[in-house]
């Protein structure tokens, strides 16, 4: 089941932590690179979707010859949150995406609404997507830090840039995994 709300973040998880895996993923990053990040932050942060768990609690009663026993059952469901920034600031494609309306979509997608693909930031990065109408495919990510660790796993795995470079939040600067050089254009 699709339900339309927001995705809570825990203090201990910033919501930066995804678009700056982008970001400094295009540092040293080809022209065609920087196209499939572009098309990765548009299904991730501006579009995105991500399950959460919900653990359900119930008390029971219980009937034993002679008396009444009581417990507490408990269940777990899942729930789908926006947490891109363009669904969210979109009221009609949120109820779109979320399934609140005439275009109500599932697993797989059905007729008259979105599809909804694991995430995957490999196929995320060739996926066309529409600017003025609404998305006809959405990602839904495990969890936002499992979104930031694919994210991570893709740049790593398929681009081919001179040099890595990553946020080091205890020290609040950014890791280079080699010397960089700027260089300077002969006149």
């Amino acid at each position: 089941m699709f339900t339309q709300s927001t995705l809570s973040l825990p203090p201990s998880l910033p919501p930066s932590l995804l678009p700056s895996e982008i970001g400094l993923a295009s540092l040293g990053a080809s022209d065609d690179e920087v196209k499939k990040l572009a098309s990765c932050y548009w299904h991730s942060v501006e579009f995105g979707l991500c399950k959460q768990q919900q653990q359900q609690h119930q008390l029971q009663e219980g009937g034993k010859e002679g008396g009444k026993e009581e417990g507490v059952s408990s269940s777990s469901t899942t729930t789908i949150k926006a947490y891109g920034a363009g669904l969210l600031s979109s009221f009609g494609e949120l109820e779109y995406a979320c399934g609140g309306g005439k275009g109500e979509g599932g697993e797989g997608g059905r007729e008259g609404g979105p599809l909804f693909l694991p995430w995957d930031p490999e196929v995320a990065a060739v996926q066309a997507y529409p600017i003025t109408t609404y998305q006809p495919v959405y990602f839904v990510a495990e969890s936002l830090l499992d979104a930031k660790e694919k994210m991570r796993r893709y740049c790593e795995r398929k681009m081919s840039r001179p040099f890595f470079a990553r946020y080091m939040p205890m020290t609040q600067s950014i890791w280079v995994d080699r010397a960089v050089r700027v260089g300077r254009k002969e006149r």
